[in-house]
C-alpha cells in the first residue's frame, strides 16, 4: 500500500445508525469506507475490489456473519476481518476466530479501541 493510498474498509452492519457513525469516524481518521447492510452485497463488493479490512456484524438480515466470513476466506480476499458483536461470549469469540476472524470487538464500540485495532491490523497487511 503506497503512502498516498487510503486503506479501504468495508463496513457490514445492519444497524444504519451505527454504520453511519462508523463510516464518519473512520473517514475522519483517514480511511476510505464502503458500507453495506446485507452480507450478500458486501461479499460481491469484496470479491470485486481490493479491500484491506472488513468490519462485520454477526447478525445480518440475509446471511449470518460467520457465513460471510467463511465466504470471504474461501474467496481468497486478503482483507483482515474484525467481528463486531453485541455479546462477547467465549464460544462466540472462538467460533469467529476459528472461522478466520482476525479480531473480535464488543458493541458498543469505543472508537479509540476500534481505530487502534484497525491500524494494527492494517500495519500487518503491509508488505
Amino acid at each position: 500500500m503506497s503512502p498516498q493510498q487510503r486503506p479501504l474498509i468495508v463496513i457490514v452492519e445492519d444497524d444504519r445508525s451505527l454504520a453511519a457513525s462508523l463510516h464518519q469516524q473512520l473517514a475522519d481518521a483517514g480511511f476510505a469506507t464502503q458500507t453495506f447492510h446485507k452480507g450478500a452485497t458486501a461479499l460481491k463488493f469484496i470479491e470485486e475490489h481490493h479491500v484491506h479490512l472488513v468490519l462485520l456484524d454477526p447478525t445480518l438480515p440475509d446471511l449470518d456473519g460467520l457465513t460471510v466470513l467463511e465466504r470471504i476466506r474461501k474467496s481468497g480476499a486478503p482483507a483482515a476481518v474484525i467481528f463486531l458483536a453485541s455479546v462477547q461470549t467465549p464460544s462466540a469469540i472462538v467460533k469467529a476466530l476459528e472461522a478466520g476472524a482476525d479480531h473480535f470487538l464488543e458493541k458498543p464500540l469505543r472508537m479509540t479501541d476500534l481505530e487502534e485495532v484497525v491500524r494494527r491490523l492494517l500495519a500487518g497487511l503491509q508488505p
